[in-house]
Order: C-alpha cells, then sequence, then structure tokens
C-alpha cells in the first residue's frame, strides 16, 4: 500500500496596503465626529450628553483641599436653617447616644481569669462619678452623654470631630472638644525625615499621624474671622488628640459632611417651600384698586432708589392706583395639588442620601401600615447599631483604655479603701452598650424571646442588653430588691404572680 502525501499550499501573496490620499472630510462646526462602537460601559461613552461629565478620577486629596471648606459651611448652614438638616441631626444624636448615653460593663478578672466582682462594683461606680460634667469636660458645662452627642452631631454635620485630652481634674483625664475647622486644609508643607503636613495633620513616611496642628487666632480675633487659618499653629502630638471620621476612601485624611450629597437638593427644596408660601400668602390676600379721577392729586407713596413705587400685598387692604393706570388681575392658584407629591419626592432622595428612611426624616405616618413601619424601622435600627458600634471601636474603646491606665496609675479606684492590687490587664476587659428599643407591641416581643431562651439560642443576659442594660446591673439590683421585700414582709412571688395575671387580662 502507497502513503500519499499531500503537498503543501503555496504561501498567500501578500498584498501591500494603499494609503488613501483624498481630503479629510471636515465636520461641521457643534458636531461630534461619528464613533466607533466598541464594547465598553456605556457610561464611559463620550457624548454631547455625557460631555460635562468628570472622565479622570481625582485623588480624595485633591476633592478635599478644593470642595472641604464650602461643604462645611452649606452643611452648617442648612443644619441652622434647614428643618430636615436639624431634623437629621436629631434623629442621629437620638438613635447613636440616646438620652442615657453608652452603659459601661466592667469585665475586670481575676488571676484565675473569673470575675472579680468588687473590682467590677468599683470601676463602674468611679466611673458613675466620672461622667459627670464637672469630672470629664474641661469647662464644666457636659456630662460624658452630651460631650458624646456633640461628638456625634458634629461629625454628621462637618464630617469629623476632634477630642482633646487634659490631664486635668480628680481622675486626671479631662476632654475638650474642637472644632474641626482649626485645622486648616490650606496648611501643606513637607518636613525632614519624610515627615509631611497634609491639611493641619502632620504625618510620618509610612501616613502615621504624628501631630495635630491647630490654628491659633489670638484675642478677639477667634470670634469675628471667617475662618481660622491665621498661620499661627499650635502643635499638638496625636497622643493628645482623637480624631474621628468615617473614611470612604483609601487615603482619605479629612472627614466629609454627610449631608454632603443632599446639599444641593436640600438647597433647592428650601428655596420651593418659600416660594410656595410667598405665592399662598398672596393668593390667600385678597385685595382692592382705586381708579382716580382726571386731575386728581395721585399721591404714588414710597419709592426705592431706582424711581419704582415700592407696593406690598396685605390681607384686607385696597390701594389707590394713579390716573390712567389699569388693574391686571392677580391670583395665585399656589401651591396646587402636585406641590406635596413634589415635596414627597424630593424629601424621599433627601433620605436616601441621609441613608435613613423617608418616613423618619420627613416626619410622615401618612399611608404607612405596621408591615411597611417595622420593615423601615429594622433598617434604621440596624444603620443605628452600625454608627454605635463604629463609635465604640473608634472612639469609646481608646478612651477607656486611657481612663483605666489613669486610675490605676493615680489609685483613684479603691476596694474597702485600697487601690486595685492586680496587674493592670486585669482591669482593662470592658464592654459598652449602646441604646436599644423597644415596639409598639412588647408582649408579642417578649413571648418571642421567650421562646428563643426555651430553645437555647439566647440567654438573659443577652436579652437584657438587647434592652440596653448591664446585666450585672439588672442582677444586683433584684438582690437588693429581693431582701428589702423580705425585710418588709413581701414575698416576691406574690407580686409576681399580680404582674402575670394582669398581663394576662391585658392580652385578652
Amino acid at each position: 500500500m502507497k502513503l500519499k502525501f499531500w503537498k503543501k499550499d503555496p504561501p498567500p501573496v501578500r498584498i501591500e496596503p494603499k494609503l488613501d490620499e483624498t481630503e479629510p472630510v471636515t465636520q461641521s462646526r457643534g458636531k461630534m465626529a461619528p464613533t466607533i462602537k466598541q464594547r465598553n460601559y456605556d457610561s464611559t461613552v463620550m457624548s454631547r450628553i455625557t460631555a460635562d461629565w468628570t472622565a479622570a478620577p481625582a485623588h480624595i486629596d485633591q476633592i478635599i483641599f478644593n470642595n472641604l471648606r464650602v461643604l462645611v459651611a452649606r452643611s452648617r448652614d442648612r443644619f441652622i436653617n434647614d428643618d430636615y438638616g436639624k431634623r437629621f441631626v436629631s434623629l442621629v444624636k437620638a438613635n447613636v447616644v440616646g438620652p442615657n448615653g453608652f452603659g459601661l460593663e466592667s469585665r475586670a478578672v481575676g488571676n484565675d481569669e473569673k470575675p472579680d466582682q468588687a473590682a467590677t462594683v468599683a470601676i463602674e461606680k468611679a466611673w458613675k462619678s466620672y461622667k459627670k460634667k464637672t469630672n470629664c469636660d474641661v469647662t464644666g458645662r457636659h456630662s460624658f452623654t452630651e460631650l458624646n452627642q456633640l461628638i456625634i452631631g458634629t461629625i454628621v454635620v462637618d464630617g469629623e470631630a476632634l477630642i482633646r485630652y487634659h490631664r486635668s481634674g480628680h481622675y486626671g483625664q479631662q476632654l475638650e472638644l474642637i472644632d474641626p475647622q482649626k485645622l486648616d486644609v490650606n496648611y501643606n508643607d513637607t518636613l525632614e525625615d519624610g515627615r509631611y503636613i497634609r491639611f493641619g495633620i502632620e504625618y510620618n513616611a509610612r501616613g502615621r499621624v504624628l501631630a495635630y496642628h491647630l490654628s491659633q487666632p489670638s484675642g478677639i480675633a477667634n470670634i469675628y474671622l471667617a475662618s481660622y487659618n491665621t498661620r499661627n499653629y499650635e502643635r499638638v502630638p496625636a497622643g493628645e488628640m482623637d480624631h474621628l471620621f468615617i473614611p470612604i476612601f483609601a487615603e482619605q485624611k479629612r472627614g466629609i459632611p454627610w449631608m454632603a450629597t443632599s446639599l444641593v437638593r436640600m438647597k433647592m427644596l428650601g428655596g420651593f417651600e418659600d416660594a410656595s408660601l410667598v405665592a399662598a400668602r398672596a393668593g390667600a390676600s385678597k385685595m382692592g384698586f382705586f381708579t382716580v379721577p382726571a386731575g386728581d392729586d395721585y399721591q404714588p407713596g414710597e419709592k426705592d432708589e431706582t424711581g419704582a413705587v415700592i407696593s406690598e400685598f396685605e390681607p384686607g387692604t385696597f390701594e389707590e392706583l394713579p390716573e390712567g393706570v389699569q388693574m391686571q388681575s392677580f391670583d395665585p392658584q399656589y401651591p396646587a395639588g402636585e406641590f406635596d407629591m413634589f415635596m414627597k419626592s424630593c424629601l424621599r432622595g433627601i433620605a436616601s442620601g441621609f441613608g435613613v428612611d423617608y418616613v423618619s426624616l420627613a416626619n410622615n405616618l401618612e399611608g404607612v401600615n405596621y408591615s411597611s413601619l417595622r420593615h423601615g424601622e429594622l433598617l434604621n435600627r440596624e444603620l443605628w447599631k452600625a454608627m454605635q458600634q463604629w463609635l465604640i471601636e473608634n472612639w469609646l474603646n481608646d478612651f477607656m483604655e486611657r481612663w483605666i491606665i489613669e486610675q490605676y496609675q493615680r489609685s483613684t479606684i479603691t476596694i474597702k479603701g485600697r487601690p486595685l492590687s492586680r496587674k493592670l490587664q486585669n482591669y482593662l476587659p470592658h464592654r459598652w452598650q449602646g441604646r436599644r428599643w423597644e415596639w409598639v407591641d412588647p408582649l408579642k416581643d417578649m413571648n418571642a424571646k421567650l421562646i428563643e431562651y426555651k430553645m437555647g439560642v439566647t440567654s438573659i443576659s443577652q436579652i437584657i442588653r438587647e434592652r440596653g442594660r448591664d446585666p450585672e446591673e439588672i442582677w444586683r439590683e433584684r438582690e437588693k430588691e429581693d431582701k428589702r421585700m423580705k425585710e418588709l414582709g413581701i414575698e416576691p412571688g406574690q407580686m409576681l404572680g399580680f404582674v402575670v395575671s394582669e398581663g394576662e387580662k391585658n392580652a385578652e
């Protein structure tokens, strides 16, 4: 059998490209040249519609340098002059900090790693004393709870908060809140050993904060200056200051106001409301006009600097018109039916920018049922708890460690007249408890917790924490209560039976 071999095909003939020597077609002015369709994101296509849309990513330092001062100024303005801006700050203060603030639960242990009840009671007793305004605030004006409300409120409006530590007072640890604008965004410099100053903050070559440079206007200038950038700075070591803000970009060095994305809409909506109120008042002010016969004197009234007659509208007024002037009817019918829908639409956008639900921000329960209200409230509470946890991890835990170390060194915490005697590490463990919220139907909620407890998926301590209380405090209170009731001849079981019977009656 013969094998058959196929011959190789000859190489293809090379065809040289020809250059087009024709004149190019010029595009008419005002029209864009056609683009070749490629597999790109539609949002990256450059066209006349997207011509004003930025196409070059800016570093966060550039964004802060160009925008921070204006953003803070306008955010403060909306907080001062806008009802919804004030409402948002109030919501954050009330839900993140709450009326009673964060509760401290000391978890001091002995050398055997078991809870040290005596040390726990002593630490929490000293903490309750320190929380008073005369002990924790360097100015003596704010309690610790009020300081935390100011801190979170400043973070919302300014995007950041500055807290300075002073080794003063009975407990050797007092706090001072500082206006973040004292960190001059225009103060930037290059120093020795790779150090540099950016936006008033000094860093080492690796980006760790070394110090804060605070603007120091002299004398009465501190009150009347529009800003603090006087080129007279006080260098404060980083160990004496906490700079709190939530970063949203890598390498971010300053905080951005939380209302930043909604400021334009808030300003426009405020102007819309003002114009609507004026139109409504004008429509409600029914006016009449008198015409003057020829030859009679006409008193035109007050004029402005251009010579135009100033005319105002008031309810029930009649104005005299000059000779030859006829009245054209003016009967504004605005605001009309679309006012409410437009307001709701704008407020939904503002609420989305704030990260809260429309019902809470607008304080509008119209058309809300229990299911939708519960769903929105659950989302809000998860947001509040996330903010609480951020504040605990970035501020309260660090502060409490400083505080315990200071008290340990000063021997201000005593047990039966004696200072803490074990190692410092035994007294550092602690836990913060943020505020929690009740439901409109607490009986169903407690029944659900009872089922969870019987199933073994929760504990009594966890149920107490979810109500914003300290379990150890509850146990001590119950122990004291039971002891006192027995001294008075009251059986605790009798009171419990009365409470259960009344609860069953109410449930029916």
